[in-house]
């Protein structure tokens, strides 16, 4: 049996705090909720199926125009294995190029990087710390034939960015 999404809080009302349900093995990929002004993604994908606009492509996760992306974590759950490297790309939602390597480099997930439980943090990609003039998705690019691995990107960034980086 999985565990409820929710807990009731002392005036009797459901408070969730997750949007997956561990019964139905939804992964719904985008964005999740918090008080704050800045929006977490998280993407989780594996070898052979990646974030983006290719026609076998799990789909797209949407960073808004105007918006400020702060940072980028990948987490590998399971080591990436036969490939040469990953790289994350903003690209509109036809695949036309917005910022190549804009989140990952190649360099930054090659494959000796991915192992199990490998916590990496963007600092090459040209988009982290800069605002998105643009719609632009979120592309996983490979570079070689993986035959396993899997990971969850997460991005973080303030949508309609305003100069300030406070919650104030």
């Amino acid at each position: 049996m999985a565990a409820p999404n929710y807990w009731r809080n002392n005036d009797g009302l459901n408070v969730r705090f997750n949007t997956r349900d561990s019964q139905d093995g939804s992964k719904r990929p985008g964005e999740m909720n918090t008080r704050r002004k800045e929006r977490p993604l998280r993407l989780e994908f594996q070898h052979g199926r990646y974030p983006g606009p290719r026609e076998d492509d799990v789909g797209l996760v949407k960073i808004p125009a105007g918006s400020y992306i702060l940072r980028a974590y990948l987490l590998v759950d399971e080591a990436w294995v036969d490939g040469t490297s990953l790289q994350v790309n903003l690209v509109q939602d036809d695949g036309t190029e917005v910022d190549d390597e804009g989140i990952f480099t190649a360099a930054e997930l090659a494959t000796a990087e991915l192992t199990a439980g490998a916590v990496i943090e963007a600092d090459g990609g040209s988009s982290i710390g800069a605002v998105v003039d643009e719609d632009a998705y979120l592309e996983v690019e490979a570079t070689g034939t993986y035959t396993a691995g899997t990971a969850e990107l997460v991005v973080e960034f303030m949508p309609k960015y305003d100069g300030r980086l406070t919650d104030a």
